[in-house]
């Protein structure tokens, strides 16, 4: 059960036990999950949104993949540096989302 079916879950018995207020008051603070941020991210560096197919991610995944993977940039050491990076942060993001989509 994915994170998504969890929160859908506590919220359909939010909804049905009427817990949620009518009007939020001017002071009160959003309540944000802590790593919703951090989810986030990782499909801004894919370049995707959380509502995305997971069919569509990996392909971008891929695409991303072949543009910055340092075999294909010029043989500069700093261009080349940079692409290692963010072929780095594409694989990392690609791995934490589908940590959580199949977890």
């Amino acid at each position: 059960m994915s994170s998504y079916d969890k929160l859908g879950d506590l919220l359909k018995e939010a909804i049905d036990k009427n817990e949620f207020p009518k009007e939020r008051r001017k002071n009160e603070k959003k309540i944000i999950p802590q790593n919703f941020y951090v989810y986030k991210d990782e499909f801004t560096v894919l370049g995707l949104e959380p509502t995305d197919d997971f069919e569509l991610i990996k392909e971008n995944y891929h695409k991303l993949l072949k543009k910055y993977h340092p075999d294909n940039v010029p043989k500069l050491n700093l261009v080349q540096k940079t692409a290692a990076q963010k072929t780095q942060q594409v694989v990392e993001a690609f791995a934490k989302i589908k940590k959580n989509l199949f977890s």
